[in-house]
């Protein structure tokens, strides 16, 4: 391998295309993602790759290869899910301190002006989206599902 200042260079690969590299792909995307739902169910990273070697034939390479992105996906899923969960908390917070602070100003009016109208319309439109970031809330919490509908099986 030829070396330019005591660095490796690599020679890069050219494959063709092939329509079976597609259905290679499309196979070790359908594992994985049942991998996913495995490892949600219970299953360590361990079993998965031990299982999955007999369960779909395939090799060792495959299965640890698999076991360990689905380890990793699981862990930003996870991560995700309690990012949004605190977010979510955040902007019902932020919310409901605006809608309250607008609802004091707009009870003191006594004839309320075109501004003022505005204001009671903005905050109609807060408290419903605040309902609908509680119900948001509500979902995720009551759901043991950390995935979207992209990665079930």
């Amino acid at each position: 391998m030829p070396r330019a200042k005591g660095l490796r260079v690599g020679i890069e690969a050219k494959i063709k295309y092939h329509p079976i590299l597609d259905v290679l792909g499309d196979k070790y995307e359908s594992i994985r993602r049942t991998g996913l739902n495995d490892m949600q169910h219970g299953l360590t990273e361990n079993q998965i790759e031990k299982q999955y070697q007999l369960r779909f034939n395939i090799q060792w390479a495959w299965a640890d290869s698999i076991a360990t992105e689905v380890k990793q996906t699981y862990k930003q899923l996870t991560t995700a899910k309690l990012l949004n969960i605190t977010r979510i908390k955040e902007q019902i917070k932020k919310k409901t301190k605006t809608a309250k602070a607008i609802f004091k100003t707009l009870s003191k009016v006594k004839s309320p002006s075109l501004k003022q109208k505005n204001q009671a319309l903005g905050l109609k439109s807060k408290l419903i989206k605040i309902q609908s970031l509680k119900n948001e809330l509500k979902q995720l919490h009551s759901t043991n599902r950390l995935h979207s509908s992209c990665y079930s099986t």
